[in-house]
């Protein structure tokens, strides 16, 4: 009889699908910025100028949008701002763990909690407005940083451990 518990488990993880992890993290980056423009959009389908958008965010009490809209909107725009930031510290800790030869379950895991820190990082910069629990974001963000250090730091001890 087949154990469907040990399969499961494993289901994917001797393909090395890690590297398309760069462009799911390219597109959990984007997301807030278009749904800050549909946000906008809803509020005045003029509210977002596509040749001035700096001056978009900036404005956006005088095309409609509540305070609390305007600044989950440019919370938004600073999530997008941050993730494009980090992508390429992702891709390049990520790139550099392929090239190393890392266990690709552990490529997987890297891989999946980056994407998974910075889809929560993203919802807790937009929605949550109290102070007293923002630390959360911050607890996000580092989850994310950990494991592309964990990328890199494998990746290191993985070359550190050749022949050549």
């Amino acid at each position: 009889m087949a154990n469907y518990a040990n399969f499961a488990s494993h289901v994917g993880l001797r393909v090395n699908y890690s590297l398309y992890a760069v462009p799911v993290a390219w597109t959990v980056a984007m997301a807030p910025l278009w749904w800050a423009v549909a946000a906008a959009g809803s509020v005045n389908p003029n509210a977002y100028d596509q040749s001035e958008p700096a001056e978009s965010w900036a404005s956006l009490e005088k095309s409609g949008a509540s305070p609390q809209l305007a600044k989950r909107i440019r919370r938004a725009v600073a999530a997008n701002n941050n993730g494009l930031t980090n992508l390429s510290i992702f891709a390049s800790c990520l790139v550099a763990a392929n090239f190393a030869k890392v266990p690709v379950r552990f490529l997987h895991i890297c891989a999946g909690t980056y994407l998974t820190s910075r889809s929560l990082y993203n919802l807790a910069y937009m929605f949550i407005e109290d102070p007293k629990v923002a630390y959360a974001r911050t607890l996000c963000f580092f989850g994310g940083v950990g494991s592309c250090f964990a990328l890199v730091i494998k990746a290191a001890e993985q070359i550190r451990n050749s022949p050549y």
